[in-house]
């Protein structure tokens, strides 16, 4: 890895332990902080929203802490896709409401551009995987991939 050390790692998506797997990853300074998800299928009930607002807010303060520590150089988080979920349930949890109308997702695009341009002002690397789905153009699969979650 070439990453600056210290790394931490916020895994949504629970297969950054296999980092710790890799032999040329033995003597890194790499902590993972992990952020188990409820089924997102069912994430409609009021309970699991709230869940999932603790989540947002678990990581916003691990976040915080984290980006403010000089001892920290690089954050990464994996992945970006699921970060964006969390960030848009935990809105709607918020607001009351069982989704956010298209007019609220400004509050979550805020949310996420804000913990960029803190890495950024502290100087941090950050690192921010995605999965990736299928591009359509008119309802007709293009043939490529783009990037899954929020596209800032």
């Amino acid at each position: 890895m070439t990453l600056p050390e210290r790394v931490v790692i916020y895994s949504f998506d629970m297969g950054a332990q296999i980092v710790r797997k890799r032999p040329e990853f033995k003597d890194k300074d790499i902590v993972i902080k992990e952020y188990p998800l409820p089924i997102i299928d069912s994430v409609q009930a009021r309970g699991q929203q709230q869940e999932v607002r603790a989540i947002w807010d678990e990581f916003n303060k691990d976040f915080q802490k984290d980006v403010g520590d000089p001892e920290v150089k690089t954050l990464v988080i994996d992945t970006g896709t699921h970060l964006y979920e969390v960030a848009r349930i935990a809105r709607a949890a918020e607001l009351g409401q069982a989704n956010i109308l298209q007019h609220q997702y400004g509050e979550v695009y805020a949310r996420i551009r804000a913990l960029i341009q803190q890495a950024r002002l502290m100087g941090k690397s950050l690192v921010i995987t995605h999965h990736v789905r299928d591009e359509y153009v008119d309802d007709k699969k293009t043939g490529s991939l783009e990037m899954d979650g929020c596209k800032i």
